[in-house]
C-alpha cells in the first residue's frame, strides 16, 4: 500500500490560512442574506467567516454542525 501524501491542516491553522480572503468572502455572503432568513452553515473555515459577518443580521435561524458557528 502507497503511503497517502495528503496532509490533514490542523483547524486552527486552516483558519489563518487566507484570513483576509475568508473575511471578504464571509461579508460578500453575508450581504445577499437578508435578516430573518433561515439558512444551513456547514462546516468549514470559510462558512464561519460567514457566520461572524452575519451577526449584525437580526431574526435568523441558523442550523449548523459547526461548533464554532454555534457558538460566536
Amino acid at each position: 500500500m502507497l503511503a497517502s501524501t495528503v496532509k490533514n491542516v490542523g483547524y486552527e491553522a486552516r483558519r489563518q490560512i487566507a484570513a483576509g480572503e475568508k473575511r471578504a468572502i464571509g461579508e460578500a455572503a453575508a450581504s445577499l442574506i437578508p435578516n430573518d432568513a433561515s439558512l444551513f452553515i456547514n462546516i468549514g473555515t470559510t462558512t464561519e467567516a460567514v457566520a461572524q459577518a452575519l451577526l449584525q443580521h437580526s431574526g435568523l435561524m441558523v442550523i449548523t454542525n459547526n461548533i464554532n458557528v454555534a457558538n460566536p
